[in-house]
This record gives structure tokens, C-alpha cells and sequence, in this order.
């Protein structure tokens, strides 16, 4: 049964439950499902479809996923509509394979795929900045389902809803919102099957796949040291810096990655003769340019725009070197 997008984000009819926990009792009990969802995706033989719709439009997956206690975990996410392009990890190698310019492969514990990275993030990483908790049950699929909301402990940052099977713990769907409660994205499976043994054809046609080059890192940067980010929240935490090209510009950029567990922005500050123009745009993304003067700070990011103005804003050379 295809499930249509609409109904699901309206199909949220509550299951006969007992009286309603606590604010305590309810945190308990999302931060157990959220945390059974975690396993469900690393020990599930399984086989999805979902349909991923954000701003910039709509797109059908394939999603496979296969443990053996002899070889590891297998997992391929890819499109099924234009050219395949197929995302595959064997344990922690990920291969990316494009039909313009050149597959690579580069170690990742898991695909990043369009629900919000959170999913393989631990529950005590998470929870500095959000509140998990129990909503409820649901029906989704034409099945139960338990419905846990990720609340921000403050009101700069999204907040989520995923939909877990009761039965087996697997994610049904994930939802975005902004802080004003408009729902910027969503992930929602059309199809699910999952099996006790794994999947010999899965591990089978990967086994025969030639995977692509390692790719080489991006040139680390002392000069990132030389930079402070008074703006960030607490619980975002510096996860990358490295010098980049910024195309259209010949000139190198310094470039720090900030993420809280559940979504990640990236600080860009140029300081060369060609700079990004003073820029403010916000969607399922927010992009931010402001002109301190000596130097352009701009931020990219899953965040909402006022936080990525202030962080942008609050970028400043240490000592004020």
C-alpha cells in the first residue's frame, strides 16, 4: 500500500492508551523507544521504500539493510527515480557513487540519507539539547506505531517527530518543524519487510561491486584556532575544521562544522579580496552572509535563520588578532 504524504501528517488518531505519565515518566519512555529505534536500524534485516519530501521538492528511496554475524553490516540507500546513484556502506567503509564526476568512498559508521541525522545519535549526546519524550501512539502503515517528539531546550532549533513500529522498533517516519511549528520536511515509508536471516542477495550483488577510491580529507587549518563562535548554543560542539575552496573564489576559506547530535550547521570565514556578497535565506536551510569588515562570516546550516545570523554575527578573530 502506498501511504500518501497528506494523510499520514494528518493520521495522528490516538491508540486507546492509559491515563498520561508524567513529564518524567514520559521522557523515560521516549528516550527508551528512540533508543530502540537506534538498535532496530543496526540489527534489522531489512528491505524499505519511503518518499522524502522537503522545499526543494520530492524523492523516492530504496533502503537495504542486512547483519551477518560473519561479515558485518551491509546497507544501500539510492533514488529510484533519474540515473542510480546508490549509496553503499560495508561496516564503516561508505561508497557514493554519482553518474557525474567521480564515486568515492570515505569511512562513516552510517549512510546520512534525508531524515535528521539524530537517528545514530547517542540518546545521552541528544539530550543535552532536547527533551525526548513520548507523544503517544499512532497508526502509520496500517499499523501501531509510538510517536516521540525531540523538543529543544530552546527556541532557536527545530524540533522533530519520529514514528516508530511498535513490533519491531524500525522507524516509520520523521518530521521536521520549525520553531513556529511550520513542517519544513519529512520522511515517510511507503514499505517495509524485514526478515529474521540476512539478505544473501544483498550481500551477494555488493560483494561484486568494485568500490571507488578512498577519499583524501580536506587540508586541515591551524588558522581556525585564530577564530571564536560566541553565538553557538549550548550543545553544539566543533566536529571538523579545515581550509576550503568557496567557488566561485580563488581564494581559501576557513571552515568550522558545528553539530548538537540532531543537526549540524558550517561556519565559513573569508578574509581573501574576493568574499561572498551579504546574503539571508531560509528554507529547510538557512544561509547567512554578514561583512565584519576584515572578514565575511557566513553560515549554512539545518538551523532557523536568527540563530544562523547570530552565530554569524558573533564570529570574532581570539584575542581580537
Amino acid at each position: 500500500m502506498l501511504l500518501q504524504p497528506t494523510a499520514f501528517a494528518q493520521s495522528e488518531d490516538e491508540l486507546p492508551q492509559q491515563d498520561p505519565p508524567q513529564r518524567l515518566d514520559a521522557r523515560e519512555a521516549g528516550e527508551a523507544w528512540f533508543s530502540r529505534m537506534q538498535e532496530a536500524l543496526r540489527t534489522l534485516n531489512f528491505s524499505a521504500k519511503f518518499v522524502a519530501i522537503d522545499p526543494f521538492g520530492m524523492q523516492m528511496y530504496r533502503w537495504l539493510h542486512s547483519v551477518n554475524a560473519e561479515n558485518g553490516e551491509v546497507e544501500v540507500l539510492e533514488q529510484l527515480d533519474g540515473p542510480p546513484q546508490p549509496i553503499i556502506r560495508v561496516n564503516n567503509r561508505l561508497s557514493y557513487f554519482q553518474s557525474v564526476g567521480d564515486s568515492y568512498s570515505t569511512e562513516g559508521s552510517h549512510i546520512i540519507g534525508p531524515w535528521p541525522e539524530g537517528i545514530h545519535t547517542p540518546v545521552s549526546r541528544l539530550s543535552s539539547s532536547y527533551d525526548i519524550v513520548l507523544a503517544g501512539g499512532v497508526r502509520v502503515l496500517d499499523t501501531q506505531a509510538i510517536h516521540v517528539r525531540l523538543l529543544p531546550k530552546d527556541a532557536e532549533r527545530y524540533n522533530y517527530s519520529f514514528y516508530i513500529d511498535r513490533n519491531t522498533g524500525m522507524l516509520l517516519g520523521a518530521k521536521t518543524f520549525a520553531p513556529q511549528g511550520e513542517l519544513l520536511s519529512q520522511v515517510l515509508l511507503s514499505h517495509f519487510e524485514y526478515q529474521q536471516h540476512p539478505i544473501e542477495d544483498l550481500e551477494r550483488s555488493v560483494s561484486e561491486v568494485q568500490m571507488p577510491r578512498m577519499l583524501s580529507t580536506g587540508r586541515e587549518s591551524d588558522s581556525t584556532q585564530s577564530w571564536v563562535v560566541e553565538g553557538k548554543p549550548i550543545g553544539f560542539q566543533l566536529v571538523r575544521q579545515q581550509m576550503v575552496e568557496l567557488s566561485p573564489f580563488t581564494s581559501l576559506a576557513d571552515h568550522m562544522l558545528f553539530s548538537d547530535g540532531m543537526t549540524q550547521f558550517s561556519v565559513y570565514v573569508n578574509s581573501g579580496e574576493e568574499r561572498p556578497a551579504p546574503v539571508r535565506v531560509q528554507s529547510l536551510y538557512s544561509v547567512v552572509s554578514v561583512d565584519k569588515g576584515p572578514f565575511t562570516v557566513t553560515v549554512v546550516g539545518k538551523i532557523p535563520i536568527p540563530l544562523a545570523e547570530r552565530v554569524a554575527r558573533s564570529v570574532e578573530r581570539v584575542n581580537g588578532q
